[in-house]
């Protein structure tokens, strides 16, 4: 792997050390983010924001945790609608 690397750089690319050092891909020891609740949702948007504006990350890749993020929004919304549509189905059958 390392000679792999070494020929990219010999040919010009760049090596994963260079991407992270000029902020184009995370480092490996990056940690996911849980995004189980709005205040951890909440302090991913705020941690994320912040890093751009202490240049720390680069704006494309925040812009690619924040559609992560509206994802998830979504994902959870889906899955209230449809809890939402079971009490729905419940309260009808019971109130017959």
């Amino acid at each position: 792997m390392k000679a792999l690397a070494r020929a990219a750089s010999n040919a010009g690319g760049k090596t994963t050390a260079e991407l992270i050092e000029q902020r184009q891909v995370m480092p490996a020891t990056t940690s996911y983010p849980v995004l189980d609740d709005a205040a951890s949702v909440r302090r991913v948007l705020s941690e994320t924001i912040g890093k751009v504006g202490d240049h720390l990350m680069r704006p494309a890749i925040a812009n690619s945790i924040f559609y992560g993020v509206s994802v998830a929004i979504r994902l959870a919304e889906l899955e209230l609608d449809a809890r939402l549509a079971r009490l729905e189905r419940l309260m009808a059958r019971h109130s017959r």
